[in-house]
């Protein structure tokens, strides 16, 4: 049964957002955050290099992809290195799924200068179609002022405006996801469409295949799996026609062993992971492998997955603005291998609770509410934890000043999700009993 329409009380602070400053504000704000991150990737534009450049990273991950897809397109594994001309990459690809060679084909045709301004517009407009979903999801009028206050807001975080600087994927990631919690219980086939497009990762669609199944979102589970494995299958078919299928899982592996020996990856060098398992690693300083990443993320998927399966029969809001949805994105971000960027995952139902909290979450207690708001706020805006900001207060990589920061968000991250279990948890008091 669909929402009903909120009453004219219902979007905050009425009375200013519906005037020409406060949406006039918002534009600006968003134009700040725009002008900043391509400003920035302009000024620092990354050229593709046999040894990675820290001092330019402009696009740097949009460059990357675009090189192993032009490698794909001529049936050459990405997940191997190649010595051409056209073809310079600091490292093989990691395992991606071919996927996203399938996705960025097109636009790996063009020269990369117009391939860079359509990649940078696309991640725009999903992020903007992100920003506009808050209100669809939580099942609230659009407002035009809000929303392009919500827009720039996550055009101007820390995950928003590290994507638009890489050109990394994120939004494409985020929207399946949403899609995947969205439609799970009503549109299985929607959802699953949205569990395919995760599958580029392989660290979202593991844990969010496990976290459906808690919510009891069997069927677009299963279609999920079986979309994304015959998409993984084409396109390893695709390349395998030349050599082998076993030939290209060696490539695979060697993509993978590739991927965990370079040293800017490893835990205790990183100044961006906001898992479990990497804040744990960083401590002791660790370089666990893919089994301990396995193994952790199925122990730490346990107690939020039986949180979820609990109230997933019971929830007034099954979409992904509810209290399943809200609890699986910050496993998802938790049990296994994320950074900073993907925390643009958790904005919606985070800003749908600060915006309309007592229509998306109302078995969640007001105090639960603010607490949470004020942890989420914090790996939204924190660019401390950066390397400008290691930079410019001078820590050394290994000190231990540097080491906290670089786990605030993380710990803000794990706390949430501690609050929103305990809220799960409580006993649901039965509706009072009225005379007819």
């Amino acid at each position: 049964m669909n929402s009903p329409d909120p009453e004219p009380d219902s979007i905050p602070f009425e009375n200013l957002t519906n005037s020409k400053w406060f949406a006039t504000a918002a534009t600006i704000l968003l134009l700040l955050g725009i002008v900043f991150a391509f400003g920035r990737a302009y000024s620092n534009y990354s050229v593709p290099k046999a040894e990675f450049d820290w001092s330019a990273r402009g696009l740097s991950d949009f460059h990357s992809l675009y090189t192993y897809t032009k490698a794909f397109r001529r049936g050459l594994s990405p997940y191997e290195s190649h010595e051409t001309e056209d073809l310079v990459m600091s490292r093989p690809s990691a395992p991606f799924s071919p996927l996203v060679f399938f996705i960025l084909w097109p636009i790996s045709i063009l020269p990369m200068g117009i391939a860079d301004v359509l990649l940078c517009l696309a991640n725009l407009a999903m992020i903007g179609w992100i920003a506009k979903q808050i209100f669809a999801y939580a099942g609230m009028k659009f407002h035009r002022g809000w929303w392009l206050a919500v827009f720039g807001f996550m055009v101007l975080s820390r995950a928003g405006h590290i994507t638009l600087y890489t050109g990394y994927i994120t939004p494409l990631l985020v929207i399946g996801a949403l899609m995947a919690f969205q439609h799970g219980k009503q549109t299985p086939w929607l959802s699953g469409f949205g569990i395919m497009l995760t599958s580029i990762k392989p660290t979202y669609v593991i844990p969010l295949l496990i976290i459906l199944v808690f919510r009891r979102n069997y069927k677009a589970a299963m279609i999920g799996m079986v979309l994304s494995g015959l998409a993984a299958f084409a396109g390893i078919t695709w390349l395998a026609a030349d050599s082998s299928y076993s030939a290209v899982w060696d490539t695979i592996q060697y993509g993978q062993d590739a991927f965990r020996d370079d040293v800017s990856e490893f835990p205790v060098n990183t100044w961006t992971r906001i898992d479990l398992v990497g804040m744990f690693a960083k401590v002791i300083d660790w370089n666990p492998n893919n089994y301990v990443y396995l193994a952790a993320m199925i122990a730490l998927l346990i107690p939020p997955g039986l949180a979820i399966r609990k109230i997933a029969l019971t929830e007034n809001n099954s979409s992904a603005t509810g209290l399943s949805a809200f609890i699986g994105m910050l496993a998802l971000l938790l049990a296994i291998y994320h950074h900073s960027y993907d925390c643009l995952l958790i904005t919606v139902p985070w800003l749908a609770m600060v915006l309309f909290g007592k229509q998306t979450l109302e078995s969640v207690p007001r105090w639960h509410q603010l607490a949470i708001g004020f942890l989420l706020f914090v790996p939204a805006v924190n660019y401390v934890s950066t390397l400008a900001g290691r930079n410019l207060l001078k820590l050394e990589q290994l000190s231990l000043a540097w080491q906290s920061i670089t786990m605030i968000n993380g710990v803000c991250l794990t706390l949430s999700l501690l609050i929103l279990m305990y809220s799960a948890a409580r006993p649901v008091s039965p509706p009072e009993k009225t005379n007819a």
